[in-house]
């Protein structure tokens, strides 16, 4: 079992003191200042503003704030009636949820702070927060109080360290073993979870997903603190689109692995020993069900736009498939696709109008550059993608499209939970995809390797050009170091630049100035090609166009694999063999008049015999003897498989000998019918003497449908036989004298 340790910083207190624990919680309402320090103010109209003071508010708060805004009997025309929350500072921070109405019981809305904006708003251990009132409360009396609840450190200097845990730079992988070593500071604290035994994270058994663990310590002046991080258990390949995979007995099977690139095939779970280094791996011939184990490579790619030109453009017009302008573009190998309002449609490369197809519109579709794979951003709790521009939309996943913009069974999960407005930001790069949300404010990048997410930070001033989706949608740079940029189309200073950003909020630079963009805000690049294309509505005197424009131009890339890369989490493949097939008739040889003999030698069971002399009698399939007649017969037992379609079937060889001597062979020549076929009614001849025969018909179930015993027979024996209320089809008359017999067929056709 491997034991991984994680990276972590230590920082070191500078004096040492008694550890004794100072941390406590404060918990108090505020004072109402209007209504006389009382716990409740009241309403009287719009514009009101509510003050409440905390007073002896302890420093050094550390964690998580809340604050409680409690409100009661509002009057709400037109859901109309909001309550405002200003800090210390006059900021806004938020506003109550839909308020009750016809002057309802009390309800609230919880606001979550950091622990330094109230240390910030802490002067002289007095803050204050303000209630704005937008809304008429008509008859009813209504109130309102506030609650602040808070960790914080008595120490007369508060907290020497604040807990902290080393970040997971990578998913951690439930397969392959690996248990993972927990570094926190200040040291000697302890850690809880899921998978934690005392400072390791055990994965093995936990499915994709991003699980909480928890350190608390105490520092070098007796402050405890305590912090939680999320744990990404990180998905491996897909294979076979992870459909159950079948290989027929004594047969190969193409594993066809995708979800990530640079695979590594392996026969073992430790990831020791390689099979093969490709997409796809041929099994060898199998016989019994095999496991194996692939994983793809976490690389690091550097993608950098060098400039975009206006030079061999080509623009197509897409308003008589795809509607009015709606935002959203995407590129795979092949194909370019376009939200429009009334479908999105697809071209191939070269926007040839005959290659023009109608495709589902997909408002979060985005594609990595890379592998030329597209996506859409999925929220597994609603099982939805985003559509029509939504104002509020969580992505946890992401979900494969197909070459048609349908949905297939690929899911990439991520990390982190992402909540999206409705003004953000998708972002197409080399083996990342970049997201901007208008709801948090803050940039994050999604590693395609392994769905693997870093929040990059806050940026509030972000000027997209703006289109009618819920998106713009751009570019994302990367380099070796870590750094990423995005590219789109601005709208600060000038509708012609397209504009670079250094994330989060770092400089932003013009790539590239064109005399006239329109609207653009959907552009995207293909590296294959060395083009970038781009939407906007009507014509521009730099690209021309009509109503809906979709054009392309050309540009230059530079990308390269950095070094470091690593392997990625592995999946575990099953390889599903069915029993072989084996039937063994129980004689090699058999007299001809012996009786049925039971077929149930097959196995698996439920399969069906075939061959000369097999038939069906009351106790099931039997092979008869007097059917096949004398002779060597091969029996066939073929078996389908119901979960995988194999067919598979084994033989067995019999032998039909007649079992009499040469000298008491009187009958095997002597005995003739005619006519034959016939209606039932037939004659037989014996050249033969004997003192008593037996003379016997039955059908194929070995029931006698006619019997006659014949005393002292002569040569010229003959026997006028008519057979009434019988079906017909084939019967067998057998004819014994002494210890012989004799068997032949007859077909009855009425």
């Amino acid at each position: 079992m491997k034991k991984f340790l994680l990276p972590v910083v230590f920082v070191l207190a500078g004096w040492l003191m008694p550890l004794v624990s100072t941390s406590q919680t404060y918990s108090a309402f505020g004072m109402a200042v209007n209504n006389n320090n009382n716990l409740f103010d009241t309403i009287a109209q719009t514009g009101d503003t509510l003050p409440f003071r905390f007073v002896n508010a302890p420093d050094y708060a550390w964690g998580n704030v809340t604050f409680v805004l409690y409100y009661e009997g509002f009057f709400e025309p037109n859901n109309a009636h909001f309550l405002y929350v200003l800090d210390e500072n006059n900021n806004f921070q938020g506003q109550n949820n839909a308020s009750p109405v016809n002057c309802g019981p009390e309800d609230s809305t919880v606001f979550t702070f950091s622990f330094n904006d109230l240390n910030s708003w802490n002067v002289n251990d007095t803050i204050d927060f303000k209630i704005l009132v937008n809304g008429d409360t008509g008859n009813c009396l209504s109130t309102v109080r506030v609650k602040l609840t808070y960790e914080y450190c008595a120490s007369p200097t508060g907290p020497a360290q604040f807990a902290s845990v080393a970040p997971f730079t990578m998913p951690a992988c439930a397969l392959g073993g690996n248990v993972y070593t927990l570094t926190g500071t200040p040291s000697g604290g302890t850690f809880s979870g899921p998978g934690v035994t005392g400072s390791t994270f055990d994965p093995a058994s936990f499915n994709v997903g991003t699980y909480q663990i928890s350190y608390t310590a105490t520092d070098s002046v007796g402050c405890t603190t305590s912090t939680t991080v999320g744990v990404y258990v990180g998905s491996g390949p897909s294979v076979n689109s992870d459909s159950t995979i079948y290989a027929c007995y004594n047969t190969s099977v193409i594993l066809n692995a995708n979800h990530g690139s640079g695979f590594i095939w392996y026969s073992d779970a430790t990831m020791t020993q390689v099979l093969d280094t490709t997409d796809m791996y041929a099994t060898p011939v199998l016989t019994q069900n095999a496991t194996y184990y692939v994983a793809g490579q976490n690389f690091t790619n550097s993608f950098h736009s060098d400039t975009l030109f206006a030079s061999d453009s080509l623009t197509v017009d897409v308003d008589n498939i795809a509607g009015d302008d709606r935002g959203g573009i995407a590129i795979s190998h092949t194909h370019v696709y376009l939200n429009g309002d009334d479908s999105g449609i697809r071209f191939d490369l070269d926007l040839n109008p005959a290659s023009a197809v109608a495709v589902p519109i997909r408002d979060g579709m985005v594609s990595d550059l890379g592998t030329g794979k597209i996506w859409t951003l999925w929220d597994t709790i609603t099982s939805s993608d985003p559509f029509d521009a939504p104002s509020q939309f969580t992505v946890n996943t992401l979900r494969g499209l197909d070459s048609n913009l349908a949905l297939t069974n690929e899911m990439l999960t991520l990390s982190m939970s992402i909540n999206m407005g409705g003004d953000n930001g998708i972002f197409a790069g080399v083996g990342y995809i970049g997201l901007y949300s208008s709801n948090t404010e803050h940039w994050y990048v999604i590693d395609m390797d392994n769905g693997f997410v870093t929040d990059l930070g806050f940026n509030s001033s972000v000027n997209f050009y703006g289109s009618e989706n819920w998106s713009d949608w751009g570019v994302l740079e990367s380099d070796c170091n870590g750094n990423f940029s995005a590219i789109y189309h601005g709208n600060s200073n000038s509708t012609d630049d397209i504009e670079i950003l250094a994330l989060p909020d770092g400089a932003v630079d013009t790539l590239a100035i064109f005399g006239d963009l329109g609207d653009m805000a959907s552009l995207i690049f293909h590296p294959d090609s060395a083009r970038w294309y781009y939407h906007y509505e009507g014509s521009t005197t730099t690209f021309g166009g009509s109503s809906e424009t979709l054009g392309y131009a050309d540009a230059d890339f530079s990308d390269s694999l950095c070094s470091g890369s690593s392997v990625g989490c592995p999946s575990m493949v099953t390889v599903n063999v069915p029993s072989d097939v084996t039937f063994t008739f129980p004689s090699g040889t058999v007299c001809l008049n012996d009786g049925p003999q039971l077929l149930t030698q097959g196995n698996p069971v439920n399969g069906t015999y075939t061959g000369i002399g097999v038939g069906t009698n009351s106790s099931g399939l039997v092979f008869l003897p007097a059917l096949s007649g004398n002779g060597t017969f091969t029996l066939t037992y073929t078996v389908t498989d119901s979960a995988s379609g194999c067919v598979d079937f084994a033989t067995s060889v019999v032998v039909v000998d007649p079992c009499t001597s040469v000298e008491e062979q009187t009958l095997a020549n002597a005995i003739s019918i005619y006519p034959n076929p016939n209606n039932g009614s037939f004659t037989v001849t014996v050249n033969a003497t004997t003192t008593d025969m037996l003379i016997e018909v039955m059908d194929l179930q070995g029931r006698v449908v006619f019997s006659s015993l014949e005393n002292n027979v002569t040569p010229g024996f003959t026997k006028q036989i008519s057979i009434e209320a019988v079906a017909s089809g084939m019967y067998l008359m057998k004819i014994s004298a002494g210890s012989e017999q004799e068997v032949q067929k007859i077909t009855i056709q009425r």
